[in-house]
Protein backbone atom coordinates (compact mmCIF):
# COMPACT_ATOMS: atom_id res chain seq x y z
CA UNK A 1 0.00 0.00 0.00
CA UNK A 2 1.59 3.33 -0.60
CA UNK A 3 1.45 6.07 1.25
CA UNK A 4 -1.56 8.03 -0.07
CA UNK A 5 -3.55 5.22 0.73
CA UNK A 6 -2.15 5.07 4.44
CA UNK A 7 -3.09 9.08 5.27
CA UNK A 8 -6.30 7.93 3.95
CA UNK A 9 -6.88 5.20 6.53
CA UNK A 10 -5.34 7.37 8.92
CA UNK A 11 -7.82 10.56 8.63
CA UNK A 12 -10.39 7.74 9.07
CA UNK A 13 -9.33 7.13 12.13
CA UNK A 14 -8.78 10.60 13.45
CA UNK A 15 -12.19 11.02 12.29
CA UNK A 16 -13.55 8.14 14.94
CA UNK A 17 -11.87 8.80 17.50
CA UNK A 18 -13.48 12.43 17.96
CA UNK A 19 -16.45 10.61 18.23
CA UNK A 20 -15.70 8.39 21.18
CA UNK A 21 -15.58 9.28 24.90
CA UNK A 22 -11.70 10.30 25.87
CA UNK A 23 -9.55 7.99 27.60
CA UNK A 24 -9.35 7.61 31.45
CA UNK A 25 -6.15 8.08 32.99
CA UNK A 26 -5.82 4.33 33.50
CA UNK A 27 -6.31 3.64 29.26
CA UNK A 28 -3.80 6.88 28.98
CA UNK A 29 -1.40 5.15 31.29
CA UNK A 30 -1.25 2.31 29.93
CA UNK A 31 -1.20 3.61 25.66
CA UNK A 32 1.83 5.66 26.87
CA UNK A 33 3.51 2.80 28.38
CA UNK A 34 3.36 0.75 25.07
CA UNK A 35 4.37 3.70 22.81
CA UNK A 36 7.52 4.44 25.20
CA UNK A 37 8.10 0.78 25.13
CA UNK A 38 8.17 0.31 21.85
CA UNK A 39 10.16 3.12 20.80
CA UNK A 40 12.60 3.30 23.50
CA UNK A 41 14.00 -0.27 22.08
CA UNK A 42 13.21 0.17 18.24
CA UNK A 43 14.91 3.38 18.19
CA UNK A 44 17.65 2.63 20.35
CA UNK A 45 18.26 -0.92 18.72
CA UNK A 46 18.95 1.00 15.47
CA UNK A 47 21.80 2.69 16.76
CA UNK A 48 23.40 -0.67 17.82
CA UNK A 49 21.93 -0.51 21.63
CA UNK A 50 22.11 -4.51 22.35
CA UNK A 51 19.04 -4.31 24.93
CA UNK A 52 16.34 -6.80 24.47
CA UNK A 53 12.97 -5.93 24.32
CA UNK A 54 12.62 -7.27 27.89
CA UNK A 55 15.22 -5.85 29.20
CA UNK A 56 13.92 -2.88 27.95
CA UNK A 57 11.06 -3.39 29.82
CA UNK A 58 12.57 -3.77 33.14
CA UNK A 59 14.87 -1.08 33.08
CA UNK A 60 11.61 1.29 32.27
CA UNK A 61 9.75 -0.29 35.50
CA UNK A 62 12.40 -0.51 37.86
CA UNK A 63 14.81 1.82 36.30
CA UNK A 64 17.87 -0.30 36.74
CA UNK A 65 20.01 -2.74 34.66
CA UNK A 66 19.20 -6.48 33.34
CA UNK A 67 21.54 -9.02 31.77
CA UNK A 68 24.95 -8.34 31.78
CA UNK A 69 25.72 -5.33 28.79
CA UNK A 70 27.80 -2.30 30.25
CA UNK A 71 25.98 0.49 32.13
CA UNK A 72 25.98 2.97 28.64
CA UNK A 73 23.54 1.23 26.96
CA UNK A 74 21.05 1.67 29.90
CA UNK A 75 21.91 4.67 30.06
CA UNK A 76 20.96 5.75 27.09
CA UNK A 77 18.13 3.94 27.10
CA UNK A 78 17.27 6.07 30.67
CA UNK A 79 18.18 9.07 29.25
CA UNK A 80 15.38 8.34 26.09
CA UNK A 81 12.88 7.13 27.97
CA UNK A 82 13.63 10.64 29.99
CA UNK A 83 13.12 12.41 26.46
CA UNK A 84 9.88 10.64 25.49
CA UNK A 85 7.98 12.11 28.72
CA UNK A 86 9.44 15.61 27.67
CA UNK A 87 8.20 15.68 24.69
CA UNK A 88 4.33 15.42 26.22
CA UNK A 89 5.53 18.72 27.93
CA UNK A 90 6.54 20.33 24.67
CA UNK A 91 3.22 19.24 23.32
CA UNK A 92 1.01 20.36 26.25
CA UNK A 93 2.86 23.58 26.11
CA UNK A 94 2.33 23.93 22.01
CA UNK A 95 6.23 24.95 21.75
CA UNK A 96 7.40 25.32 18.62
CA UNK A 97 10.21 23.39 17.10
CA UNK A 98 13.41 25.67 16.89
CA UNK A 99 16.83 25.30 16.98
CA UNK A 100 17.39 25.91 20.68
CA UNK A 101 14.50 23.65 21.05
CA UNK A 102 16.76 20.84 19.11
CA UNK A 103 19.61 21.59 21.03
CA UNK A 104 17.87 20.99 24.49
CA UNK A 105 16.57 17.62 23.20
CA UNK A 106 19.85 16.18 21.90
CA UNK A 107 21.79 17.81 25.29
CA UNK A 108 18.87 15.74 27.29
CA UNK A 109 19.15 12.47 25.23
CA UNK A 110 22.82 12.28 24.92
CA UNK A 111 23.28 13.08 28.89
CA UNK A 112 26.56 14.70 30.37
CA UNK A 113 29.02 12.03 29.88
CA UNK A 114 29.56 10.36 26.38
CA UNK A 115 32.35 9.48 23.96
CA UNK A 116 32.21 9.16 20.37
CA UNK A 117 34.82 7.74 17.84
CA UNK A 118 37.25 10.16 15.97
CA UNK A 119 40.71 9.64 14.64
CA UNK A 120 43.88 11.13 15.60
CA UNK A 121 45.66 13.18 13.03
CA UNK A 122 47.50 9.79 12.44
CA UNK A 123 44.50 8.26 11.28
CA UNK A 124 44.29 6.20 14.69
CA UNK A 125 40.52 5.36 16.22
CA UNK A 126 40.15 7.01 19.64
CA UNK A 127 37.08 8.12 21.44
CA UNK A 128 37.30 11.68 22.32
CA UNK A 129 34.24 13.47 25.05
CA UNK A 130 31.01 14.28 23.43
CA UNK A 131 29.79 17.85 23.19
CA UNK A 132 25.90 17.23 24.32
CA UNK A 133 24.06 20.55 22.73
CA UNK A 134 26.34 21.44 20.77
CA UNK A 135 26.69 21.49 16.81
CA UNK A 136 29.52 19.54 15.67
CA UNK A 137 32.54 21.00 15.25
CA UNK A 138 34.74 17.85 12.78
CA UNK A 139 32.93 17.37 9.86
CA UNK A 140 31.18 13.73 9.69
CA UNK A 141 30.84 11.39 6.97
CA UNK A 142 29.30 7.42 6.23
CA UNK A 143 30.69 4.94 3.97
CA UNK A 144 28.33 3.32 1.71
CA UNK A 145 29.76 0.51 0.14
CA UNK A 146 33.23 2.08 -1.38
CA UNK A 147 31.98 5.82 -1.54
CA UNK A 148 32.19 8.39 1.57
CA UNK A 149 29.31 10.17 2.05
CA UNK A 150 29.87 13.10 3.65
CA UNK A 151 27.33 15.25 5.56
CA UNK A 152 26.88 19.14 5.36
CA UNK A 153 30.05 21.17 5.95
CA UNK A 154 30.83 22.82 9.64
CA UNK A 155 30.14 26.46 8.34
CA UNK A 156 27.07 25.36 7.02
CA UNK A 157 24.79 23.70 10.22
CA UNK A 158 23.96 26.55 11.65
CA UNK A 159 22.27 28.09 8.70
CA UNK A 160 21.30 25.17 7.20
CA UNK A 161 19.22 24.24 10.66
CA UNK A 162 17.52 27.89 10.76
CA UNK A 163 17.01 26.82 7.04
CA UNK A 164 14.83 23.82 8.17
CA UNK A 165 13.15 25.14 11.64
CA UNK A 166 12.07 28.19 9.56
CA UNK A 167 10.79 25.96 6.52
CA UNK A 168 8.63 23.83 9.48
CA UNK A 169 7.49 26.80 10.64
CA UNK A 170 5.89 27.95 7.59
CA UNK A 171 4.50 24.39 6.28
CA UNK A 172 2.74 24.19 9.67
CA UNK A 173 1.20 27.10 9.53
CA UNK A 174 0.27 26.78 5.52
CA UNK A 175 -1.29 22.97 6.46
CA UNK A 176 -1.60 22.43 2.96
CA UNK A 177 1.06 18.92 3.35
CA UNK A 178 -0.22 16.39 5.64
CA UNK A 179 1.91 16.07 8.83
CA UNK A 180 3.00 12.77 7.39
CA UNK A 181 4.70 14.88 4.61
CA UNK A 182 6.17 17.43 6.32
CA UNK A 183 7.46 14.80 9.42
CA UNK A 184 9.30 12.87 6.81
CA UNK A 185 10.54 15.83 4.56
CA UNK A 186 12.43 17.24 7.71
CA UNK A 187 13.72 14.22 9.15
CA UNK A 188 15.31 13.21 5.63
CA UNK A 189 16.77 16.95 5.68
CA UNK A 190 17.80 16.90 9.38
CA UNK A 191 19.76 13.82 8.64
CA UNK A 192 21.19 15.13 5.71
CA UNK A 193 22.83 17.92 7.90
CA UNK A 194 23.86 15.58 10.25
CA UNK A 195 24.16 18.59 12.93
CA UNK A 196 25.64 16.47 15.85
CA UNK A 197 29.02 14.56 16.39
CA UNK A 198 26.15 11.89 17.74
CA UNK A 199 22.93 11.07 18.31
CA UNK A 200 21.90 12.25 15.01
CA UNK A 201 19.49 8.92 13.57
CA UNK A 202 17.41 9.20 17.19
CA UNK A 203 17.05 12.84 17.60
CA UNK A 204 15.94 12.94 13.83
CA UNK A 205 13.24 10.11 14.74
CA UNK A 206 12.51 12.05 18.23
CA UNK A 207 11.33 14.99 15.98
CA UNK A 208 9.98 13.51 12.82
CA UNK A 209 7.57 11.93 15.88
CA UNK A 210 7.12 15.54 17.59
CA UNK A 211 5.95 16.86 14.24
CA UNK A 212 3.25 14.23 14.19
CA UNK A 213 2.30 14.38 17.98
CA UNK A 214 2.15 18.27 17.80
CA UNK A 215 -0.29 17.34 14.87
CA UNK A 216 -2.28 15.19 17.46
CA UNK A 217 -1.25 12.00 15.53
CA UNK A 218 0.53 9.01 16.99
CA UNK A 219 4.51 8.40 16.66
CA UNK A 220 6.02 6.45 13.93
CA UNK A 221 7.91 3.66 15.54
CA UNK A 222 9.80 1.71 13.04
CA UNK A 223 11.09 -1.41 13.50
CA UNK A 224 14.01 -2.96 13.70
CA UNK A 225 13.88 -5.87 11.97
CA UNK A 226 12.54 -2.82 9.14
CA UNK A 227 16.00 -0.99 9.24
CA UNK A 228 17.23 -2.07 5.95
CA UNK A 229 14.53 -0.42 4.40
CA UNK A 230 14.85 2.80 6.67
CA UNK A 231 18.46 3.07 5.96
CA UNK A 232 17.58 2.34 2.37
CA UNK A 233 14.82 4.57 1.78
CA UNK A 234 17.07 7.46 3.45
CA UNK A 235 19.59 6.63 0.93
CA UNK A 236 17.07 7.07 -2.21
CA UNK A 237 16.28 10.25 -0.48
CA UNK A 238 19.80 11.73 0.30
CA UNK A 239 20.86 10.85 -3.15
CA UNK A 240 21.15 14.23 -5.01
CA UNK A 241 19.63 13.25 -8.36
CA UNK A 242 17.09 11.08 -7.58
CA UNK A 243 15.56 12.96 -4.27
CA UNK A 244 13.12 10.17 -4.44
CA UNK A 245 10.87 10.37 -0.95
CA UNK A 246 8.46 7.69 -1.74
CA UNK A 247 10.02 5.14 -0.34
CA UNK A 248 10.60 6.72 3.52
CA UNK A 249 6.93 8.63 3.12
CA UNK A 250 5.85 4.47 2.31
CA UNK A 251 7.31 3.41 5.44
CA UNK A 252 6.68 6.58 7.89
CA UNK A 253 3.02 6.42 6.65
CA UNK A 254 2.56 2.78 7.33
CA UNK A 255 3.80 2.77 10.93
CA UNK A 256 2.16 6.17 11.23
CA UNK A 257 -0.99 3.94 10.50
CA UNK A 258 -0.01 1.23 13.01
CA UNK A 259 0.50 3.33 15.28
CA UNK A 260 -3.26 4.99 15.32
CA UNK A 261 -4.85 1.89 14.98
CA UNK A 262 -2.97 0.91 18.90
CA UNK A 263 -4.25 4.59 19.84
CA UNK A 264 -7.78 3.73 18.26
CA UNK A 265 -7.79 -0.02 20.31
CA UNK A 266 -7.35 1.88 23.28
CA UNK A 267 -10.29 4.35 22.48
CA UNK A 268 -12.67 1.35 22.35
CA UNK A 269 -11.39 -0.30 25.12
CA UNK A 270 -9.39 -2.95 23.82
CA UNK A 271 -6.89 -4.98 25.07
CA UNK A 272 -3.29 -3.95 24.13
CA UNK A 273 -1.28 -6.62 25.42
CA UNK A 274 1.13 -9.00 23.18
CA UNK A 275 2.15 -12.48 23.00
CA UNK A 276 5.19 -11.89 24.67
CA UNK A 277 4.20 -9.70 27.48
CA UNK A 278 4.59 -12.96 29.68
CA UNK A 279 8.44 -12.49 28.59
CA UNK A 280 8.94 -9.71 29.96
CA UNK A 281 6.80 -10.15 33.77
CA UNK A 282 9.45 -13.14 33.53
CA UNK A 283 12.49 -10.68 32.97
CA UNK A 284 10.52 -7.84 35.90
CA UNK A 285 10.56 -10.93 38.29
CA UNK A 286 14.20 -12.12 38.22
CA UNK A 287 15.40 -8.50 38.70
CA UNK A 288 13.22 -8.67 42.32
CA UNK A 289 16.18 -10.86 42.99
CA UNK A 290 18.63 -8.56 42.39
CA UNK A 291 19.15 -6.82 45.94
CA UNK A 292 21.93 -3.99 43.74
CA UNK A 293 21.48 -1.49 40.78
CA UNK A 294 24.83 -3.13 39.53
CA UNK A 295 24.20 -6.72 39.09
CA UNK A 296 27.19 -9.31 39.93
CA UNK A 297 28.22 -11.01 36.82
CA UNK A 298 30.46 -14.39 36.36
CA UNK A 299 33.26 -13.42 34.07
CA UNK A 300 32.53 -14.09 30.21
CA UNK A 301 34.15 -13.29 26.94
CA UNK A 302 31.40 -10.50 26.08
CA UNK A 303 31.89 -9.10 29.37
CA UNK A 304 35.49 -8.90 28.88
CA UNK A 305 35.27 -7.20 25.46
CA UNK A 306 33.17 -4.77 26.48
CA UNK A 307 34.97 -4.31 29.48
CA UNK A 308 38.56 -3.44 27.25
CA UNK A 309 36.60 -2.16 24.63
CA UNK A 310 33.72 0.68 26.66
CA UNK A 311 36.55 1.96 29.26
CA UNK A 312 39.67 0.20 29.67
CA UNK A 313 41.02 0.73 26.10
CA UNK A 314 40.54 4.77 26.08
CA UNK A 315 42.09 4.91 29.63
CA UNK A 316 45.10 3.27 27.96
CA UNK A 317 45.03 5.84 25.12
CA UNK A 318 44.67 8.92 27.60
CA UNK A 319 47.52 7.27 29.82
CA UNK A 320 50.03 6.63 26.90
CA UNK A 321 49.35 9.93 25.40
CA UNK A 322 49.58 11.95 28.36
CA UNK A 323 52.98 10.26 29.78
CA UNK A 324 54.32 11.05 26.27
CA UNK A 325 53.67 14.62 25.91
CA UNK A 326 54.85 15.85 29.47
CA UNK A 327 57.49 13.53 29.73
CA UNK A 328 59.08 12.64 26.40
CA UNK A 329 61.26 16.19 26.76
CA UNK A 330 63.73 14.45 29.47
CA UNK A 331 64.62 11.27 27.69
CA UNK A 332 66.17 10.32 24.41
CA UNK A 333 63.96 7.18 23.93
CA UNK A 334 60.33 6.43 24.84
CA UNK A 335 58.63 3.34 24.15
CA UNK A 336 54.83 2.61 24.74
CA UNK A 337 53.81 -1.21 25.24
CA UNK A 338 51.06 -3.11 25.73
CA UNK A 339 50.42 -5.91 27.50
CA UNK A 340 48.20 -9.77 27.51
CA UNK A 341 49.47 -12.23 30.80
CA UNK A 342 53.00 -12.42 30.29
CA UNK A 343 53.79 -10.99 27.18
CA UNK A 344 54.55 -7.54 26.24
CA UNK A 345 53.82 -5.77 22.64
CA UNK A 346 55.72 -2.61 21.41
CA UNK A 347 52.45 -2.10 19.05
CA UNK A 348 48.84 -2.17 19.70
CA UNK A 349 47.47 -3.94 16.79
CA UNK A 350 49.36 -7.31 18.11
CA UNK A 351 48.39 -6.20 21.63
CA UNK A 352 44.75 -6.13 20.14
CA UNK A 353 45.07 -9.49 18.16
CA UNK A 354 46.56 -11.30 21.12
CA UNK A 355 43.39 -10.06 22.87
CA UNK A 356 40.86 -11.28 20.99
CA UNK A 357 42.55 -14.62 20.82
CA UNK A 358 42.51 -14.91 24.33
CA UNK A 359 38.93 -13.24 24.72
CA UNK A 360 37.01 -16.36 22.98
CA UNK A 361 33.82 -17.78 24.45
CA UNK A 362 34.78 -21.10 23.92
CA UNK A 363 38.56 -20.61 25.25
CA UNK A 364 38.32 -17.74 27.51
CA UNK A 365 42.35 -17.57 29.12
CA UNK A 366 43.24 -14.40 30.14
CA UNK A 367 44.19 -13.02 33.72
CA UNK A 368 45.79 -9.32 32.97
CA UNK A 369 46.00 -6.65 30.48
CA UNK A 370 47.83 -3.46 30.97
CA UNK A 371 49.48 -0.36 29.45
CA UNK A 372 53.01 0.95 29.99
CA UNK A 373 56.01 3.49 29.67
CA UNK A 374 59.85 2.79 29.23
CA UNK A 375 61.68 6.06 29.64
CA UNK A 376 65.40 5.84 28.98
CA UNK A 377 68.57 8.14 28.23
CA UNK A 378 67.80 10.98 30.58
CA UNK A 379 69.29 14.16 28.63
CA UNK A 380 71.72 15.24 31.35
CA UNK A 381 75.63 14.33 31.73
CA UNK A 382 76.30 11.54 34.09
CA UNK A 383 72.69 9.88 34.23
CA UNK A 384 71.61 9.15 30.68
CA UNK A 385 71.76 5.56 32.75
CA UNK A 386 68.55 6.98 34.13
CA UNK A 387 65.25 5.23 33.30
CA UNK A 388 61.38 5.06 34.33
CA UNK A 389 59.06 2.13 33.71
CA UNK A 390 55.58 2.61 34.81
CA UNK A 391 52.36 0.79 34.13
CA UNK A 392 48.41 0.72 34.38
CA UNK A 393 47.21 -2.99 35.01
CA UNK A 394 43.82 -4.54 34.69
CA UNK A 395 43.42 -7.93 36.02
CA UNK A 396 40.47 -10.02 35.70
CA UNK A 397 38.45 -12.25 38.47
CA UNK A 398 35.52 -14.26 38.41
CA UNK A 399 33.20 -11.59 39.48
CA UNK A 400 35.45 -8.21 39.17
CA UNK A 401 37.84 -6.53 37.91
CA UNK A 402 40.79 -4.43 39.23
CA UNK A 403 42.31 -1.45 37.51
CA UNK A 404 45.82 -0.67 39.59
CA UNK A 405 49.52 0.81 39.17
CA UNK A 406 52.85 -0.62 39.84
CA UNK A 407 53.82 0.30 43.64
CA UNK A 408 50.47 0.36 44.02
CA UNK A 409 48.34 1.41 47.20
CA UNK A 410 45.50 -0.93 48.31
CA UNK A 411 43.15 2.21 48.63
CA UNK A 412 43.94 3.44 45.27
CA UNK A 413 42.90 0.59 43.53
CA UNK A 414 39.69 0.30 41.00
CA UNK A 415 37.30 -2.63 41.27
CA UNK A 416 34.62 -2.64 39.29
CA UNK A 417 32.11 -5.36 38.82
CA UNK A 418 31.63 -6.04 34.85
CA UNK A 419 28.41 -4.55 34.57
CA UNK A 420 30.30 -1.29 35.89
CA UNK A 421 32.37 0.79 33.55
CA UNK A 422 35.73 2.99 34.89
CA UNK A 423 34.66 6.26 34.59
CA UNK A 424 37.18 9.14 33.13
CA UNK A 425 37.47 10.65 36.18
CA UNK A 426 38.69 7.84 38.41
CA UNK A 427 40.86 6.73 35.60
CA UNK A 428 42.56 10.59 34.97
CA UNK A 429 43.19 9.90 38.76
CA UNK A 430 44.97 6.95 38.01
CA UNK A 431 46.84 8.69 35.67
CA UNK A 432 47.80 11.39 37.63
CA UNK A 433 49.35 9.07 40.38
CA UNK A 434 51.57 7.83 38.08
CA UNK A 435 51.93 11.62 36.74
CA UNK A 436 52.99 12.72 40.32
CA UNK A 437 55.27 9.87 40.82
CA UNK A 438 57.61 10.08 37.16
CA UNK A 439 57.70 13.91 37.96
CA UNK A 440 58.74 13.40 41.72
CA UNK A 441 61.61 10.82 40.50
CA UNK A 442 62.89 13.68 38.35
CA UNK A 443 62.32 16.12 40.37
CA UNK A 444 65.22 14.24 42.69
CA UNK A 445 67.75 13.97 39.80
CA UNK A 446 67.67 17.15 38.32
CA UNK A 447 68.38 18.60 41.99
CA UNK A 448 71.08 16.01 42.45
CA UNK A 449 72.26 17.43 39.43
CA UNK A 450 71.97 20.52 40.44
CA UNK A 451 73.87 19.58 43.98
CA UNK A 452 76.72 18.13 42.02
CA UNK A 453 77.50 21.00 39.71
CA UNK A 454 76.85 23.76 42.67
CA UNK A 455 79.73 21.61 44.56
CA UNK A 456 81.69 20.98 41.89
CA UNK A 457 82.15 25.01 41.19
Amino acid sequence: MDWKKYIEKINAIQKEIAQLPPLSVEQKSKLWYRIRLDWNYHSNAMEGNTLTISETATLLVHGYHAGNKLGRHYEEMKLHNDVLFYLLDIVREDRAINATLIRELHAAMMGENYNIDAQDPNGNLIQVNGRPGQYKNKPNFVERGTKKYSYTSVEDVEPKMQELVEWLRIEEEKKELHPVQIATTFHVRFVTIHPFDDGNGRIGRILMNLILMRAELAPAIIPREDKPTYLDALVIAQDTKLKNQVPLLNLIAKETFNAMELRLKAYRGESLERQDDWEKEVALLKQELEAVKSPVLKMSAELIRDCVLGSIEPLFHRFAEKMNDNFDHFFLEHETFYGVDQTDYDNKEAFEEELMKKVNPTTLDIQEVRVGIRLKGFKLPDYENFSINEAIKVHFSNYNYEVFIDGRQKDSNIIKRYSEAVSQEEGNALIAQVGKKVTARIQHIVQRAKNENNNGN
